[in-house]
């Protein structure tokens, strides 16, 4: 639900009735939530090409979003400001956005997201985040990471990404500053505007212990501990209508390699 306050304050608010849910999982207490309700000011502080949200809000970082791309559940404030170079700083409660596969919350933290566009095609992007050191999480973080995305053709694209958490306090002592990384070639994309449109891609990546908020990020995958391959595939059969599916691969454990994961996901949109 989007509506004006006055010429320069905007509200928005969104109800997500069911959270995604996995073939077999026992299913989620979020059946229906508030994801979404924030106030918005543009031209704030005085400053052209700027707003000032103030709410519960969803929030993206890097150019992909791999690290952290949430669907609403962020409370907090957040001011941004800029055109060409873009720059979002904000502080704010991520706990009611998820947890890890391990059981690791993101709580109250600062966060910086830059985002620069050398190009029609391209843009590259950088980010620190570090959460409050009070606490209650035994597993703190305090993360840089850079990134980029480009149209290198017509029809191909490519995403980049790599973050550092520099917290010590983790569960793995040997993978103190934690480091992960993801890339992607695509071709075109399936635009539910456009029946008979389509697009593929292919990720590679690996996240040590740590690096990575996996219950926060766009991939279809928890990135945590992991290191392996996915493709995916998406279509539009009809106008209004995408089809995607999803294909994990030769996707092991970085602290035990013999433990392999494989998923598959099959999954039909229908935009009104």
């Amino acid at each position: 639900m989007n509506a004006d306050v006055n010429e320069n304050t905007g509200f928005y608010g969104r109800i997500i009735a069911m959270d995604h849910n996995a073939m077999g999982d026992a299913g989620t207490k979020d059946r229906l939530r508030i994801s979404d309700a924030a106030f918005t000011t543009k031209n704030a502080l005085g400053m052209k090409d700027s707003t000032v949200t103030v709410g519960r809000f969803s929030q993206k970082m890097l150019p992909l979003g791999n690290w952290i791309d949430t669907t609403g559940m962020v409370d907090g404030i957040k001011i941004t400001t800029g055109d060409k170079l873009k720059a979002t700083l904000g502080y704010a409660d991520f706990t009611a956005a998820g947890k890890t596969a391990e059981g690791k919350i993101l709580e109250q933290a600062y966060f910086l997201d830059l985002s620069y566009a050398t190009s029609k095609a391209t843009t590259i992007g950088a980010m620190f985040l570090k959460e409050n050191s009070s606490n209650s999480s035994a597993n703190d973080y305090k993360v840089w990471g850079v990134g980029f995305k480009s149209q290198f053709t017509k029809d191909f694209y490519m995403f980049g990404e790599y973050t550092k958490n520099m917290d010590s306090k983790i569960s793995y002592p040997a993978y103190d500053n934690a480091a992960g990384y993801v890339m992607r070639l695509g071709y075109k994309g399936a635009n539910a505007k456009v029946p008979g449109s389509w697009g593929a891609s292919v990720d590679y990546y690996k996240y040590e212990p740590g690096a990575n908020i996996g219950d926060f990020s766009t991939s279809s995958v928890m990135m945590e501990n992991i290191k392996g391959w996915d493709v995916c595939f998406n279509y539009a059969p009809a106008k209004n209508m995408t089809f995607e599916a999803f294909y994990q691969f030769n996707a092991k454990r970085v602290t035990d390699p013999t433990k392999e994961y494989k998923r598959t996901r099959v999954q039909l949109n229908y935009f009104f």
